[in-house]
């Protein structure tokens, strides 16, 4: 690629993707002032050092799911993701893996949420 190309990518990448993330933090921040603390619902989570692990391997082992079926049609994985319901199957596979490890880690004392405190916004 030519640095012009890249230097277009960037551009466009800070457009519509940092200019935007900008914008969201600049106006929540300007707004908690504004905004008067209320109770935190019962159901309000914050992802553990353990979820994120737990969540990024998900993601990871979807990606390489991904980059099988498309550049490896014929090896092992991306033969077994070509057959009828290979993509569905690995997916469900990849989402139940993920939360038997999350209940394994919790059952072990390594939760991969935990109740956040007061604040909501």
């Amino acid at each position: 690629m030519s640095l012009q190309v890249l230097k277009g990518i960037a551009i466009l990448a800070g457009i519509f993707v940092g200019f935007p993330v900008l914008i969201f933090f600049l106006l929540r921040r300007l707004a908690r002032p504004l905004i008067r603390a209320e109770q935190a619902h019962t159901r309000n989570r914050q992802i553990t050092r353990t979820g994120y692990v737990v969540y990024s391997a998900q993601v990871s082992l979807m990606l390489i799911c991904a980059a099988a079926y498309t550049l490896d049609s014929q090896g092992s994985i991306g033969g077994l993701l070509h057959t009828r319901g290979g993509v569905v199957g690995a997916a469900m596979i990849i989402g139940l893996g993920g939360g038997v490890a999350e209940a394994l880690l919790k059952r072990l004392g390594y939760p991969c949420l935990r109740s956040r405190g007061e604040r909501n916004v």
